[in-house]
């Protein structure tokens, strides 16, 4: 979590002691907001989402900051990087490669084979039929494997808050990586839903792993808002 300064104290608060009187109220807001019942738990060290802030936690602790110090804090001093499951079929359902997709995925999950290996990689070609695992699975993604059980909760059972996002102070990016024609019509609906910007980055299915290329489309994003 980063540390910020002003110029000045918080009203009403003593120059010699605003520096522990603001460490205590920033823990302690976001202590609340995150859920945490003790604030002296909350590592200054830790990065926000780390701690369980999305965007719209993090506009919440933005304006408790402000009422509480009274400062006119920017709404730029909040940042954050929200990701939504491009698997949340429920945001473009009705589209006839999303349907397919789902129904699909749910045939699945209601008969898995008996070996979870073999589940895992039948629900992955069906996710991200361009990546192939290697024989065995890695022990890794084995244990991975081992984990999935019928109480999981799936990325089709997923709702996005879509009137939250649209009336949060903070712009929307959806990015995908173009690996299925599926998760885009996802990504396409989430985006005229949330009135959002759109982009694709090549790379298949985890844009993220793509290293620069995601790191320089978020840089752009955020030096424009």
């Amino acid at each position: 979590m980063g540390t910020a300064t002003t110029g000045r104290a918080a009203a009403g608060v003593p120059e010699g002691e605003a520096p522990v009187r603001l460490d205590v109220l920033v823990r302690s807001s976001v202590a609340a907001v995150a859920g945490h019942e003790d604030w002296r738990l909350v590592d200054t060290d830790t990065a926000f989402r780390d701690l369980g802030l999305t965007s719209l936690r993090l506009t919440e602790l933005h304006e408790r900051l402000r009422e509480a110090t009274g400062l006119p804090l920017p709404t730029g001093l909040v940042r954050s990087l929200t990701l939504v499951e491009s698997a949340a079929s429920s945001a473009a359902r009705g589209s006839e490669a999303v349907d397919a997709y789902e129904r699909a995925a749910r045939r699945l999950v209601a008969r898995p084979p008996a070996d979870p290996d073999a589940f895992f990689r039948r629900l992955f070609a069906l996710i991200d039929p361009t990546t192939r695992y290697p024989v065995p699975l890695p022990a890794e993604l084995s244990r991975s494997a081992r984990r999935l059980s019928p109480d999981t909760r799936w990325p089709w059972e997923a709702v996005v808050p879509v009137r939250e996002l649209r009336a949060a102070p903070f712009p929307v990016l959806i990015v995908s990586g173009g690996a299925r024609p599926v998760f885009e019509r996802i990504s396409d609906a989430l985006a005229e839903r949330l009135d959002a910007r759109r982009l694709v980055v090549p790379g298949g299915h985890a844009v993220q792993n793509t290293g620069a290329p995601f790191n320089t489309a978020l840089e752009g994003f955020w030096s424009t808002v």
